[in-house]
């Protein structure tokens, strides 16, 4: 018998809607079998923030048999995956065609979580990160996701209050958790103040943060000589590079490579300075609980996302943002060795009664059974 043209198109184009229909029915089925309710994360990437605060307490609920995750970069992403789950998570979104996705998730009738961790909206446009962020169509869609998803996870109080105002009702804070697991195994050198007192910052460049510190440091550094040393974890300053009492490690874009490599070094002092900006006050405390974990004495910026957390003189100092603040703040750490101890003790007991992974994850799950 002859098949005509258009019945052999048919039959195939038949065959792999089947297939596809087939394919999709037996994956969402698949998932709905598994435990507990299904989240979709949809990663921006292997950032530290996705990682810290997303990744870490799923995977402790799913090894703790409350929920079943799968996670996707939008490249990947399948409208099958949306399909099988119960709720998706975004995480620092902006392009216009990652919008589509969430625009998929409420006409599939799904619960939809936006996480962000910094105010693009506020974000210095001098730099090239602002440059970028400041573009009309970034812009436009990062307020799309604030105003349309079902719920904003942020890490700030202030930066819950900030959204509340203007774009979403539905935030909840969520302070990330630490992972002291992937630290037990490192040991720190001996605190000793036989050796140098070693004053250290770890993270990402901060030319602006630092303006009222570096006067600050070199002056301790002329006053002190070697019985202090001065250690940079990613950024440093440039008038620093060559000075002998100064040393640079490069950055570490491993998370948990980064919190071994830095606990590791043993500092006795951590600074975390950030200019008095809407962009800064919007931040987590990232900072507060990488020293606190590793048993350092931090001296904070008083801004909002270090003094809603930290007790002056109790587990950190706070100080204005003035160089003399800085040189005061830090000298009484150097020479009051006895403060600095009790500093670094009581910061790691409150993060670790205030950040447990434990903690986060949980708060994680009301959450999603809520939304």
């Amino acid at each position: 018998m002859r098949r005509w043209p258009n019945a052999t198109i048919a039959l195939k184009e038949g065959r792999r809607v089947g297939f596809e229909k087939g394919h999709r029915d037996g994956f969402i089925k698949g998932i709905k079998a598994s435990l507990g309710e299904h989240a979709l994360l949809v990663t921006p990437g292997g950032i530290p923030s996705f990682v810290i605060a997303v990744l870490q307490p799923f995977r402790w609920l799913r090894n703790n048999g409350k929920i079943n995750f799968h996670v996707s970069s939008i490249p990947e992403l399948k409208k099958a995956y949306i399909d099988a789950a119960d709720v998706v998570i975004f995480t620092r979104q902006v392009q216009p065609e990652e919008y589509q996705w969430l625009e998929y998730c409420k006409k599939a009738r799904k619960r939809t979580i936006y996480v962000i961790d910094d105010n693009f909206l506020a974000i210095p446009d001098h730099t090239a990160v602002g440059k970028y962020y400041y573009q009309p169509h970034i812009r436009d869609t990062f307020i799309r996701f604030l105003k349309n998803a079902d719920t904003i996870v942020v890490g700030s109080p202030f930066f819950k209050s900030y959204i509340q105002s203007k774009f979403n009702t539905k935030v909840c804070c969520l302070p990330a958790s630490f992972d002291f697991d992937s630290i037990a195994h490192v040991s720190a050198p001996e605190r000793s103040d036989r050796n140098p007192i070693v004053i250290g910052y770890a993270g990402t460049q901060k030319d602006e943060d630092f303006a009222e510190v570096l006067p600050a440091l070199a002056r301790l550094l002329n006053e002190y000589g070697s019985r202090i040393k001065i250690e940079f974890f990613g950024f440093a300053p440039q008038q620093f590079l060559d000075h002998p009492l100064v040393a640079v490690y490069p950055v570490c874009n491993d998370y948990n490579e980064f919190l071994q490599r830095f606990k590791s070094l043993g500092w006795h002092i951590g600074l975390a300075p950030l200019q008095g900006t809407l962009f800064n006050f919007c931040k987590t405390n990232n900072k507060f609980r990488e020293y606190a974990a590793c048993g350092i004495a931090g001296v904070y910026s008083d801004v909002p996302v270090y003094s809603d957390w930290v007790i002056h003189g109790k587990n950190g100092l706070l100080t204005f943002n003035h160089r003399d603040s800085w040189y005061g703040a830090i000298k009484q750490l150097i020479d009051e060795p006895n403060l600095r101890i009790y500093i670094a003790n009581e910061a790691e007991k409150f993060v670790k009664e205030a950040f447990t992974m434990e903690k986060n994850a949980l708060s994680w799950y009301e959450l999603i059974r809520e939304v």
